[in-house]
């Protein structure tokens, strides 16, 4: 979005916002492969684009938009967002990864429909973090959370931010571990009773019966499951 909105503009040199020389490259080798003209490639992002937000819930769209860099415009960051749209910083997580699921399930599926656009996926699985990947074998060694903590010399909310990370990737064999069916289940209830997905919220309302930890993992559990985020506005 950045290259094409720049050079829309005219601009053929800018400061990219991802410094990274092999995905530099597959932009590049996808924009010299696309129209011949900087107004038509732009019509034929923007109308992609466009066909590709009305598939989503609103709330997937507007986070995956926000996150969006164009020409003297810089996307949010996931703290940003939340900040501006009076969100849990988890929800904006989660919505802007259930858009990116959504929008490269559609690239596979329906190619024709994003000729363009489709041609940014590379033809591999998303893959965990590194940091992630560690906790993962870790964890297949029995370690418990404090054990890999200590091991990594790492805090162990670092090491609970790589299982919410594995929940949201599906790696979860180890789940029932850290939260049973019956603990899932009494946080759902009351995320949808309460018709809110911030974390406060809901800890106040089951007190010390759960942990913080334990709501983030039911909730990212429930997202990727396909379970509905309800819109909230209160803090």
């Amino acid at each position: 979005m950045q290259t094409v909105s720049a050079l829309c503009q005219g601009q053929s040199a800018f400061l990219p916002v991802v410094r990274q020389p092999e995905i530099s490259e597959h932009v590049r080798r996808l924009i010299l492969s696309g129209p011949p003209t900087r107004d038509q490639l732009g019509r034929i992002v923007f109308n992609e684009l466009y066909q590709l937000f009305l598939t989503m819930p609103d709330d997937e769209a507007n986070s995956l938009s926000a996150l969006l860099s164009g020409w003297k415009a810089s996307g949010l960051t996931l703290d940003q967002m939340a900040e501006a749209s009076r969100r849990d910083a988890l929800e904006c997580s989660i919505l802007f990864k259930s858009a990116l699921r959504r929008m490269m399930n559609l690239f596979v599926g329906s190619p024709d429909q994003f000729p363009f656009l489709s041609r940014l996926l590379i033809g591999r699985q998303s893959s965990l973090s590194k940091t992630a990947e560690t906790t993962r074998k870790l964890l297949q060694t029995g370690l418990t959370l404090h054990d890999i903590a200590s091991k990594r010399h790492l805090a162990v909310s670092t090491i609970e931010d790589h299982l919410v990370e594995l929940t949201l990737k599906k790696v979860n064999h180890w789940l029932s571990d850290y939260l049973s069916t019956a603990c899932e289940q009494q946080i759902m209830n009351v995320a949808d009773h309460l018709k809110t997905r911030q974390l406060k919220p809901i800890k106040n309302h089951l007190g010390e019966r759960v942990s913080y930890f334990q709501i983030r993992l039911a909730l990212a559990k429930n997202a990727v499951s396909g379970r509905k985020v309800v819109r909230i506005n209160e803090q």
